[in-house]
């Protein structure tokens, strides 16, 4: 409910008539792309915050859009280890709304082989029957390539697939395989091998890595490249690579009250009943790593997640009285997310009736500070939960205004 673009557009006592404010992420990214006067931003490095902190006053994010963002040291996301050595040739990875196109290609003299076989080691987590990898080969000279099959390769792809090749590698392969193709069709010929990587520009896998690569003619060694030295192919965007992928990331902090455009906070319909979601600091973790927010392929993990100040679960109490409590849904779960120096609200919403059980929060505190040492992962519905590295990051809430339109927080290590 924090954002319009998630279950936000739902708020109000009559669903869909009282829609939240965008997130800060959003606002900052219409702010880049389109200009006008969609955010505020201070912007804090990491690097540059002391022991003492900085103070920082937030008004509500309904008014002006003002955030803090705190950038953080690029993120280390290893990937996989390389087959052989420190380093495997990667294709590259794709953000969302720009497709990816590469390729390495290779000169290899097959005039004299009888039965040459292309053997590599592969490791490829690719969207299925989406994107491919390919390996290509043609005669020197000529114009057309050739999609050759092999014993990792497919021809099937969706029937919506943008991207469309004869045989290709899709799919994950669950750890390093062998790619093993024959090029008998090539025989007697001097030909160029190219590995290629090929998406569409919607999602996004972790991508194609290729390793000791080989080049077979029964026993007859006739090229090989570990990826250790000077490359022997031609790259065009492919990259000798340790595995380990670099990112930004940072933390988003606003201030959300019920007010303005947020006024939906407060009036959560709920089977004609209402549900609040606390006013307070609202603390986001963008990971630019990611491109989906798939928290059930990777559980606290994603571009955007609300950090849970409170991870104590809400719990559906069942009518009957002998049912055993469960984990109530993920609307209830992120009522008390805000950091507050107020008492979180309880959950005054009974639908025995409708639903033979109504949620109960038996845990009801004040959260006034966040600090990353902190678990907030939530062991009991990791999808909700955001996964936040150790720096030793503080930030609390000094002063907060009786009517929750402002306060004044300090960030520091």
């Amino acid at each position: 409910m924090w954002s319009i673009m998630s279950s936000g557009s739902w708020a109000g006592k009559i669903g869909g008539t009282e829609p939240t404010g965008f997130s800060p992420y959003a606002k900052q990214f219409f702010q880049a792309n389109y200009g006008g006067n969609w955010q505020k931003q201070i912007t804090l490095n990491y690097n540059e915050i002391s022991k003492a902190g900085v103070r920082v006053d937030l008004r509500q994010a309904s008014e002006e859009g003002q955030v803090v963002r705190i950038n953080l040291p690029d993120k280390a996301h290893e990937i996989v280890k390389p087959f052989d050595g420190k380093y495997a040739y990667f294709g590259g990875k794709g953000n969302d709304g720009t497709p990816v196109l590469t390729n390495m290609i290779t000169k290899v003299d097959l005039t004299k082989s009888l039965k040459p076989t292309l053997n590599f080691k592969t490791w490829y987590d690719i969207e299925k029957g989406w994107d491919f990898a390919t390996v290509q080969v043609r005669e020197v000279g000529a114009t057309e390539w050739t999609c050759v099959q092999g014993n990792i390769t497919t021809d099937k792809h969706d029937p919506q697939a943008s991207v469309v090749v004869p045989y290709g590698i899709t799919g994950t392969s669950n750890g390093w395989v062998d790619g093993i193709f024959d090029l008998t069709a090539f025989k007697g010929k001097n030909v160029e091998v190219k590995f290629e990587y090929q998406t569409d520009t919607y999602s996004f896998g972790a991508g194609f890595y290729v390793d000791d690569i080989k080049l077979l003619d029964g026993s007859n060694l006739l090229f090989s490249d570990n990826a250790e030295e000077t490359p022997k192919f031609i790259m065009n965007g492919f990259k000798q690579d340790t595995g380990v992928v670099y990112a930004p990331h940072y933390y988003l902090v606003e201030w959300r009250n019920h007010h303005g455009v947020d006024k939906g906070l407060a009036n959560i319909g709920v089977l004609g009943q209402t549900l609040a979601y606390d006013p307070g600091m609202v603390v986001w973790y963008v990971d630019d790593y990611y491109s989906d927010n798939w928290r059930g392929v990777h559980p606290g993990e994603g571009y955007l997640g609300v950090v849970d100040a409170d991870q104590n679960s809400v719990l559906w109490r069942f009518a009957d009285g002998k049912t055993p409590s469960s984990l109530a849904s993920g609307r209830y779960q992120m009522h008390d997310a805000a950091f507050s120096k107020n008492k979180e609200t309880d959950i005054n919403i009974n639908t025995d009736v409708e639903l033979g059980r109504s949620p109960v929060d038996l845990y009801r505190f004040t959260e006034p500070n966040f600090n990353d040492s902190n678990n907030y992962s939530n062991v009991e519905i990791p999808t909700l939960g955001t996964n936040i590295p150790k720096y030793g990051l503080k930030i609390q809430i000094a002063n907060q205004a009786k009517d929750n339109s402002s306060a004044s927080i300090i960030i520091k290590k």
